[in-house]
């Protein structure tokens, strides 16, 4: 058995009508965090309304509410809608597993589970939330004196896209508008390696390494869904070291500025992106 150490014990809600599914998941996960259950879909949303858990682990064929209906209801509840859903379900047919990543789960598996593949899964869907946690937390050192309240509002909210990448580059933090410039959802986001979505990320690191107002503001040319290019401000901002370190990342589009004004695009000092991702 694996367990998770952490300064917050994470919660685990496993949701499945059959008791007996529930006894082998509970005992595959025992010390991976305080785990709850739940045998009904509209339990599950009690239960998750009333303290947000960490991760769901959830059945798709249960009696009144489905697996399906309990992930769209999260979803589409701003308290609950960064909550990490996994399914673990009989069914096996690849329908069932594009619905479930199309309502928003991170991962499909089929029972019955395989405990070592479970609790490889679960501990990377952990570790990605706490890493998201951290990005949160060094946001909201920074940001200190706008108040805590208001951090996570301010992120969501900014015009700018906001990505927060761990040292070991995978996003931890997206706002709406990194998603919409990168064409991704959050789910797709998080965990996901961020050079994927922003192939210039290193040369930035790089740059920054060696002259850290070297970068700032420089225009680059990122490729959107559908084979668009866009220009896009970049800079970014480190904080902490080593294998703890996060790294903001702030993009701006300016296609549009470029488009109406080419003349001043290449006076002095403005230059079009040239910077391919």
């Amino acid at each position: 058995m694996t367990e998770i150490h952490a300064a917050h014990e994470p919660t685990i809600l496993i949701v499945d009508d059959d008791a007996g599914a529930i006894q082998v998941l509970g005992r595959m996960l025992a010390g991976f965090g305080r785990l709850r259950f739940a045998t009904r879909g509209e339990d599950a949303l009690v239960l998750s309304r009333q303290a947000v858990p960490d991760l769901v682990l959830l059945d798709e064929g249960m009696p009144g509410l489905s697996g399906f209906d309990v992930c769209r209801a999260m979803k589409a509840d701003p308290a609950l809608a960064h909550v990490p859903v996994i399914f673990i379900t009989s069914f096996d047919q690849p329908d069932f597993e594009v619905q479930a990543l199309r309502l928003g789960a991170v991962d499909f598996i089929t029972k019955p589970c395989v405990a070592t593949v479970l609790q490889d899964r679960v501990r990377a869907v952990l570790r990605v939330q706490r890493q998201a946690d951290a990005a949160l937390r060094a946001q909201r050192e920074q940001w200190q004196p706008l108040g805590n309240s208001r951090i996570a509002d301010i992120v969501a909210a900014a015009a700018d896209a906001v990505v927060s990448v761990d040292a070991a580059g995978h996003i931890v933090l997206i706002n709406a508008a990194a998603c919409r410039l990168l064409s991704v959802s959050p789910e797709q986001a998080l965990g996901a390696p961020a050079r994927q979505r922003v192939p210039f990320l290193d040369t930035l690191l790089a740059r920054a390494a060696t002259d850290p107002a070297a970068f700032d503001r420089d225009t680059w040319a990122l490729e959107q869904a559908g084979g668009r290019a866009c220009a896009v401000e970049a800079s970014l901002s480190c904080l902490g070291e080593g294998a703890e370190q996060i790294t903001t990342l702030i993009l701006r589009e300016v296609t549009r500025r470029f488009r109406l004004a080419p003349a001043r695009a290449n006076a002095p000092g403005q230059h079009p992106p040239e910077h391919q991702a």
